[in-house]
C-alpha cells in the first residue's frame, strides 16, 4: 500500500465506499475539489488500485475497490 494520501483521497475513499459508483462531476461537488486537484487524487487512487472506472452510458464512474475498502478499515483500526 503506497502511503502518503491527504484527507482529499481519504475523502473521496469514503465517498465511493458509501455509494455505489461517482460520477467525477459529483464527486467534484460532493467534495468540493478543484477539477486539477480531483484528477490528481483520482489518478493516483487508480494507479494504486483503490478504486476503478467503468464506462455506463458514454459516462465515467469510479467505485472502490476491495483493496480500497481494505485500506479504510486498516485505517480505523489505527485511529481507533
Amino acid at each position: 500500500m503506497s502511503p502518503g494520501y491527504t484527507l482529499d483521497h481519504i475523502r473521496v475513499l469514503k465517498l465511493l465506499e458509501n455509494n455505489s459508483s461517482f460520477k467525477k462531476e459529483d464527486l467534484r461537488k460532493n467534495t468540493g475539489l478543484q477539477p486539477v486537484r480531483l484528477y490528481r487524487v483520482i489518478t493516483r487512487l487508480l494507479i494504486d488500485g483503490l478504486i476503478e472506472k467503468e464506462n455506463k452510458d458514454g459516462a465515467e464512474y469510479y467505485k472502490i475497490t476491495e483493496k480500497g475498502r481494505e485500506y479504510l478499515r486498516q485505517l480505523r483500526e489505527v485511529l481507533a
